[in-house]
This record gives structure tokens, C-alpha cells and sequence, in this order.
């Protein structure tokens, strides 16, 4: 999919309302994608979505070769790569266009969205996760439906469509799954790997009740 040169070109959009403006952003630090979603999702759309007429940007994700091209409208929004970087510098422009809009608030919050382990902690804490137990590239096992299954954390902080999750793990298959979660019913150590003091106590059996006229041992 080729990108439309004019794409970020806001000439004419909405100008004719005094209160209307529009500003844009220019970012040379790669921008973390899942940030950026709950940001989106939970912040600005459902916060800002009536005031903000438009947003779009091409964004330099974290870890990725390709462009990301994104879209809001109001409460509505889109996005997803397209061509290579290539020789182009990779830098994110983004540009908002609205209403009374609080240039500093989204400046802001797109700032938390930069990929960094300090923005990724803080987000998750806000999300209720502090603490975590593992982290990038620890061995785990996940428990899917009556199976566990090994696997190794891969990220920290997962986006999942509603929900920031606290980690996505890829299982010995390959398989990308994210646990939502960060308790032993749905992520634990790999026991395999497990050192043996924290090696789980198996229960003993009672001590029977002593005959009686003997004496128990």
C-alpha cells in the first residue's frame, strides 16, 4: 500500500471556524503501538473524540521496518502499516485538527507513548500493575483453557483490543498470547527452570491417629 503524499496536509480543513485549529507533532524517538492504542482507546477518543475533528500521522513504530498510518475521526479511528522506511528518516508526524483543543494535553500524552521502559511501567501501573513478576525473556507457562503451555515473555505491557494486559508471551509453537493477568492462574514460572527452594511443598500424607496401648512413633 502506497501512502498519499498529501496525507498530512491540513490546508483548508475546517479553518473556517475561529475556534478550530489545528497543530502537529514531529518525533524522532520511536513510538511504543500499544501505548499509543490505550491512549487512544481509553483517553483521547472516548475524553476528546467530540472536539477532535481529526487526527492523522505516520508514526516510526518500535521494532518495526514499516510505517504506520493512522486515522481518527471523532469517536473513530483506524490505522496499520504500509511501505518500508527505506532511506527515509524515520520520524513521526502527527497532526490534530478541532475544536478548543488542549494543545498541551495531547502533546503530553503523546509523550507518554514513546517507547521506554519508564513509559511502559508507568503505564501499567496506572492500568493496576505494579511489580511485575518476569520480565523480557524470562521462560513461563500459561495456562490456555485445561493445558499449560511454555512459553517466553516477549513484551511488557500488551495491548488486547480493551484491556492493557501486563504481558504478551510467544509459546514454544510460535504463537503470540498475552496474559491478562500477572497471577499464577494464568502465568507462572516454567517449572522446569524453577530453583528448588521455590519449588512447590507437595502435601504429606496425615499423620494417622495412634493405636491405642501404643505409642505413636
Amino acid at each position: 500500500m502506497e501512502m498519499d503524499p498529501e496525507f498530512l496536509n491540513v490546508d483548508g480543513e475546517h479553518m473556517h471556524d475561529q475556534s478550530v485549529t489545528s497543530f502537529g507533532i514531529w518525533e524522532e524517538r520511536p513510538v511504543n503501538l500499544d501505548l499509543l492504542k490505550e491512549w487512544m482507546s481509553n483517553h483521547v477518543l472516548p475524553n476528546r473524540g467530540k472536539q477532535l475533528y481529526r487526527m492523522k500521522g505516520v508514526l516510526a513504530i518500535e521494532g518495526e521496518e514499516s510505517k504506520f498510518v493512522y486515522q481518527a475521526v471523532h469517536m473513530l479511528n483506524i490505522g496499520g502499516f504500509t511501505e518500508p522506511w527505506g532511506a527515509d528518516l524515520r520520524v513521526s508526524k502527527v497532526t490534530f485538527i478541532g475544536k478548543l483543543l488542549d494543545k498541551q494535553e495531547l502533546q503530553q500524552g503523546f509523550e507518554s507513548c514513546i517507547h521506554s521502559v519508564e513509559n511502559v511501567a508507568t503505564r501499567l501501573a496506572r492500568c493496576g500493575f505494579t511489580n511485575l513478576r518476569f520480565a523480557v525473556g524470562d521462560h513461563v507457562e500459561c495456562c490456555l483453557g485445561s493445558d499449560w503451555v511454555k512459553g517466553i515473555i516477549v513484551k511488557l505491557g500488551y495491548w488486547a483490543g480493551r484491556s492493557m494486559c501486563p504481558y504478551q508471551v510467544k509459546i514454544d509453537d510460535g504463537t503470540l498470547i498475552y496474559a491478562p493477568h500477572d497471577t499464577d492462574p494464568f502465568i507462572r514460572i516454567d517449572r522446569v527452570l524453577m530453583p528448588d527452594w521455590e519449588a512447590p511443598v507437595l502435601a504429606t500424607a496425615a499423620t494417622p491417629a495412634p493405636t491405642p496401648g501404643f505409642a505413636a512413633w
